[in-house]
């Protein structure tokens, strides 16, 4: 199976945002690229002492912080954690440490 990535349509921009966990200690990272799949931008940060679903919603909110920041307002988010997309489409309750 390959994976790849795709782009956004034209006009847009892409977050794509993942966390990660090592003993606790949770580290996260996005990047925004455009429709011709050149990035303009990427953060990453260290967390502490988190959960993968704390971790994971730092990374979209820090992401889409930055673009709204910047004024990009035509956005995809991809990102690997079900459980933070499904709450930001209000498809499933978020637990109580990320809402």
């Amino acid at each position: 199976m390959v994976i790849k990535w795709h782009p956004p349509p034209t006009g847009w921009i892409k977050i794509n945002f993942d966390g990660s966990l090592m003993n606790s200690q949770g580290s996260i990272g996005f990047v925004i690229r455009n429709c011709d799949g050149h990035v303009l931008l990427a953060g990453s940060n260290n967390v502490g002492e988190n959960s993968i679903n704390v971790a994971e919603s730092i990374a979209l909110w820090d992401g889409l912080a930055v673009a709204i920041e910047r004024g990009w307002d035509q956005i995809v988010v991809e990102g690997d954690s079900k459980l933070v997309i499904d709450s930001i489409l209000k498809k499933a309750s978020p637990p109580w440490s990320i809402q």
